[in-house]
């Protein structure tokens, strides 16, 4: 388990209050976490299984047990509830609506595709065959259940690949998001996935209502999350069911449904005062986990929490509930608290947009005041202003980078968009398409030390790069921050000036009959901290000291 509970046996209430205090300390983190264990089983379930997959996907499975038993539990009543949200209390938050846009409906996959490790996050058109396309069931081919059109889904984001989007094009890549059902009904993809549809890549469904985590303003449910947490006596629970059975429809609109969860047998008052005193007490379950959360007393009870699942609204015991006049009433009693948590949610959203705009701002002042003093080179150093490091993986547009995990300019070159923008762009900075380049527009040297690993003898054979890759990345790089600033790439190839290094510090001197040995990117003078690629940036754009 994730959750080791021990203390001392003098506890007393002192140490009761203080253990539990800690203890919901830990509770909080591991909920949340759940969400996230969901989506890192599903992308290594295909991946060889080691010890790591198998850990994750014993504590997924623990949880979903506990919401699996509660759910027939709930069912077993009889009584026409309202949906039940058949995943871990941390997976709420992350919870969206999706409309169906395609009159055709979108297929109901069984699993998420992944691909291979070499493609490096690119799916194609082979990816989808076998049991993604339909199977045989008596001898008959049986397409896969579909969705219809205009229909709403609640699911929650499972996995986000590249989608080769032309069969004919190796180029050619869009984002494709697959998204985990409520209750079960399969996996479904943003764009169509069937290998033999003429509509192939295009866009199927769109984000009706954004999760509550994404969007604390306005995304989740209207009337936030609502968690019935059942008793271990079915007898008990029965006037609980009954008031969520009177209110489906204002729990279906106002609160997506419901999430049954049922602690195990041994929660206890008893058994949580003996969580400070017991040696070893039992691993508890993630229901008992939740109750201990919420400092839940007696059980059955019913929570209500915010859209994005960090505080709880309300709780009230089935006679509480019944005497504030049911369910809907108690929905309807928790509206100003979450009128109030949204407006802050807002606004706090409102400051960190502001805060978005201040590097432009920074970005035009400096560039006015760059032209003012007559500077008419700028020198940037590639790895940490415009691209991680060590990665070379790199998309040559914005829109292909949007899948991608691992883009080496995301975090580095988008913090220098704003000034290269200023300094290169012709017309309005924040104006769409594609720009010419400002006839004042400074020299731009690149200077790079990614070609140290041609040669560095610390280097393994994984990471070591030919001169040609290195070019290569060069090459990527230009061409995505035309596409970021917004001007032509073939413009910016021409403008731009790079200044690499390929002989490492730490590497042998070529040898004498070495035909590299004559250009300056293979002479020590360009590897730092000795100043060729400066002196030579000057040089080249006619600047003195």
């Amino acid at each position: 388990g994730d959750l080791g509970v021990g203390g001392s046996a003098g506890g007393g209430e002192g140490g009761d209050a203080e253990a539990v205090r800690v203890l919901q300390g830990k509770l909080s983190a591991l909920t949340a976490r759940l969400a996230d264990r969901t989506r890192e089983c599903e992308a290594l379930r295909l991946a060889a299984g080691g010890e790591e997959v198998e850990a994750l996907r014993g504590q997924l499975a623990a949880a979903e047990a506990d919401v699996a038993a509660a759910a027939a539990a709930a069912r077993s009543c009889g009584e026409a509830l309202p949906r039940l949200l058949g995943c871990p209390l941390g997976e709420l938050r992350w919870l969206v609506r999706l409309r169906v846009e395609s009159e055709r409906g979108v297929s109901l996959l069984p699993r998420v595709p992944v691909p291979p490790p070499s493609r490096k996050g690119l799916l194609l058109d082979a990816d989808f065959h076998g049991d993604l396309s339909g199977s045989f069931r008596g001898g008959e081919w049986e397409p896969l259940p579909q969705a219809p059109g205009g229909s709403l889904l609640l699911a929650s984001e499972a996995a986000s690949f590249s989608l080769r989007a032309a069969r004919t094009s190796a180029d050619a890549a869009v984002p494709v998001r697959f998204y985990r059902c409520v209750g079960g009904s399969g996996f479904v993809a943003d764009r169509v996935v069937l290998h033999n549809s003429p509509d192939w890549a295009e866009p199927v469904l769109s984000v009706a209502s954004p999760s509550g985590a994404g969007d604390g303003a306005a995304g989740g449910p209207p009337g936030g999350f609502l968690v019935a947490l059942l008793a271990a006596d079915e007898a008990a629970n029965a006037p609980l069911l009954r008031l969520l059975s009177e209110a489906r429809a204002a729990v279906d609109e106002r609160c997506w449904g419901v999430s049954a969860l049922q602690p195990s047998a041994m929660f206890t008052s008893s058994w949580r005062a003996g969580l400070s005193s017991e040696p070893e007490p039992p691993q508890p379950s993630h229901s008992d986990l939740v109750a201990l959360e919420y400092g839940v007393e007696a059980l059955p009870c019913l929570l209500l929490l915010a859209p994005d699942g960090q505080r709880c609204l309300a709780m009230a015991s089935p006679l509480e509930a019944a005497a504030a006049g049911g369910v809907e009433a108690l929905l309807a009693r928790s509206v100003p608290e979450l009128q109030l948590l949204r407006k802050q949610r807002a606004e706090q959203q409102g400051v960190r947009e502001l805060m978005g705009h201040v590097p432009a701002l920074y970005a035009a002042s400096a560039a006015q005041m760059l032209r003012h003093e007559g500077i008419r080179l700028v020198v940037w150093q590639v790895e940490g202003c415009l691209k991680a490091a060590v990665n070379v993986q790199l998309a040559e547009t914005a829109a292909a980078a949007g899948a991608k995990r691992h883009d080496a300019f995301q975090g580095y070159g988008s913090r220098a968009v704003p000034l290269l923008r200023q300094l290169l762009r012709a017309g309005g900075a924040s104006d769409e398409g594609v720009a010419a380049l400002r006839s004042d527009a400074p020299a731009i040297a690149f200077v790079s030390d990614q070609g140290h690993r041609c040669t560095d003898p610390t280097v393994g054979a994984r990471g070591r790069l030919s001169e040609a890759a290195v070019r290569d990345v060069a090459r990527k790089l230009v061409r995505r921050v035309a596409n970021e600033v917004g001007v032509g790439a073939e413009a910016l190839e021409g403008h731009v000036r790079w200044y690499h290094s390929f002989l490492s510090p730490a590497a042998p001197r070529l040898a004498e009959s070495d035909p590299r040995r004559g250009r300056r990117e293979w002479s020590r003078e360009y590897a730092r901290p000795s100043p060729g690629q400066l002196h030579h940036a000057m040089e080249d754009s006619g600047v003195q000291l």
